[in-house]
C-alpha cells in the first residue's frame, strides 16, 4: 500500500530492516530533469534550447517514449566539440539536499548506485565520484574525432534498459532485489519497481505513484525517515503557497467566457496563447541562466512549487495546449465546457482535496475523493453555462475521472480534450 509524506514514519518500516544498497534515478532526483540539457550542460542556441524544451514537454505529456525523445535532444549537439559538451559539467547545480541525503545514506552502511538513461557514462561517473556514490550506469554518446555525432546508444535508452542495469549492480553486489530501495520520479524507471524492492517515489507522476510503497514529495531529505533509523521528517515545509497559481490556473476559465459573451474571436485567443506560451519558454530558458524576462520569470518565482523553481515548471505549457486544442478543434461552445472543466474542476479538486480532503482514492493515492467530488460539483455548474446540465454534469465526471486516474499523459491536456468531446455529443 502506496502511503504519503505527510505523515512519514518515525522510524524506517520493517521493509528496510534487510536493506543493503539504493538506487537512485538521476534526472529529478539528483540533477533537474530539464535544466540538465537545456541550459546548464553546454552553450546550444536560442532555438536549439526551445527545440530541446518541446521535446522534453512531448515526453513529459505522454506522447512520445524516452528513446525517440533522447535520440531528437542529442541531434541538437551534432558536431560540437566534446571538450565544450563536458566542460560545464562539474558546475551543475545538485538538487537541494541530494548531496546530504547520499552522504547520510553511505553513513548508515548503504551501497548507492546511480542510473541514467539521459546523461552519458562518464559524465554520470564524474557525478558519481561528487557524491562518493559506488555505481554510476549511463548510456554512451558516440563521438567521433572529439566531436559529438548526435547519436547516444546503449541498452539504457531502451524500454527494459533500466532493469538490466539494476541486474548488473545486484550480480556484483550479490543482493537479491529484495534487499533494495528505488528512488524515482516517472514512467521509465517502472522497470527497476520489483515486487519484492522497497520503491519510493520522489515527487512521482501518475504511474509510478500508483506502484511505489511509499510517496515523497516536496524535499528529498524525506526519504531520510524510511531508510535512515533515528532520522526524523525534516523540518522544511511541505506545502508550498499555490495560491498565485491556483489563481492563474482557474483564472483561464475567464478565455471560454471572453468567446461566449463577449464574441472575442476564438482563433485570436489561441494564436495569442500560443505566442504568450512561447514567451513563457523563452522566459524558463532566461530563468536559469540568471536573467530576468518579465514578466514570466516574475510570475514563476512566486507560482511555482519548490520542484518547479529548480527545474523547468512545464505544468503551464500542458494547460496552454489543452486550451488552444480546445477552442481550434472543437466548435463553440463544446470547447468552451473542456476549457472549464479543466481550469475550474481540476483547480477545485486539487485545492480541496489538499486542504480538506480525508479520503483516499485507492487507485491514485495522493489524490483525494472530497477533491474530486468538489470539481465535478463546481466544473458543472460552471459548465452549464455552455451546455445542457446533464452535458456539463457527465463532461465534469469525466474529467475529473482523468484527474483522478494515474494516467501517462498530462490531465492538463487530456482533461480539457475529454470534456469537449463529451459536450459535443448528441445527447
Amino acid at each position: 500500500m502506496t502511503q504519503t509524506s505527510d505523515a512519514p514514519p518515525t522510524e524506517p518500516p520493517s521493509k528496510v530492516q534487510n536493506i543493503r544498497l539504493v538506487v537512485f534515478d538521476v534526472e529529478g532526483i539528483i540533477l533537474p530533469k530539464e535544466r540538465y540539457l537545456l541550459v546548464e550542460i553546454a552553450p546550444l542556441p536560442i532555438v536549439d534550447q526551445l527545440a530541446i524544451l518541446f521535446h522534453g514537454f512531448l515526453y513529459e505529456s505522454g506522447i512520445r517514449a524516452l528513446k525517440p525523445t533522447l535520440q531528437h535532444i542529442y541531434q541538437h549537439f551534432r558536431g560540437m566539440p566534446l571538450e565544450k559538451f563536458t566542460g560545464t559539467f562539474d558546475e551543475i547545480s545538485i538538487i537541494p539536499h541530494a548531496q546530504e541525503v547520499i552522504q547520510v545514506l553511505k553513513e548508515q552502511g548503504y551501497k548507492i548506485a546511480l542510473i541514467s538513461s539521459g546523461i552519458p557514462q562518464p559524465l554520470l561517473q564524474r557525478l558519481a565520484d561528487r557524491l562518493k556514490a559506488d555505481y554510476a550506469i549511463g548510456p554512451t554518446l558516440e563521438v567521433q574525432d572529439d566531436r559529438l555525432t548526435g547519436r547516444i546508444i546503449g541498452n539504457l535508452i531502451e524500454p527494459q534498459g533500466k532493469r538490466a542495469a539494476l541486474d548488473f549492480v545486484l550480480e556484483q553486489e550479490s543482493v537479491p532485489p529484495s534487499k533494495i530501495a528505488v528512488v524515482a520520479d516517472d514512467r521509465n524507471n517502472l522497470a527497476m519497481y520489483d515486487p519484492t524492492a522497497l520503491k519510493i517515489g520522489f515527487n512521482p507522476d501518475f504511474i509510478l505513484a500508483t506502484k511505489s510503497d511509499y510517496v515523497v514529495k516536496g524535499d528529498l531529505t524525506e526519504i531520510l525517515p524510511l531508510l535512515a533509523k533515528g532520522h526524523q521528517p525534516s523540518t522544511i515545509a511541505r506545502h508550498d503557497d499555490t495560491r498565485l497559481r491556483e489563481t492563474i490556473h482557474m483564472g483561464s476559465a475567464a478565455i471560454a467566457l471572453l468567446c461566449q459573451f463577449m464574441n472575442l474571436n476564438r482563433f485570436f485567443l489561441a494564436a495569442l496563447i500560443v505566442l504568450v506560451s512561447l514567451g513563457y519558454g523563452l522566459g524558463e530558458v532566461a530563468r536559469f541562466r540568471g536573467r530576468s524576462f518579465p514578466p514570466f520569470t516574475t510570475l514563476t518565482r512566486y507560482a511555482a512549487t519548490t520542484v518547479e523553481r529548480w527545474d523547468i515548471a512545464t505544468a503551464p505549457l500542458y494547460l496552454a495546449a489543452g486550451v488552444v486544442i480546445s477552442l481550434v478543434l472543437f466548435p463553440p461552445p463544446s470547447g468552451y465546457v473542456g476549457i472549464t472543466v479543466v481550469a475550474l474542476g481540476d483547480g477545485v479538486a486539487k485545492i480541496v482535496g489538499r486542504r480538506w480532503g480525508r479520503t483516499t482514492i485507492p487507485f491514485n493515492k495522493p489524490k483525494k475523493l472530497e477533491g474530486s467530488i468538489a470539481g465535478v460539483a463546481v466544473s458543472a455548474l460552471a459548465a452549464s453555462l455552455y451546455a445542457s446540465p446533464s452535458k456539463a454534469l457527465m463532461a465534469a465526471i469525466i474529467g475529473m475521472t482523468i484527474e483522478a486516474v494515474p494516467l501517462p499523459i498530462s490531465d492538463n491536456l487530456l482533461i480539457p480534450l475529454a470534456a469537449s468531446l463529451v459536450a459535443l455529443l448528441p445527447f
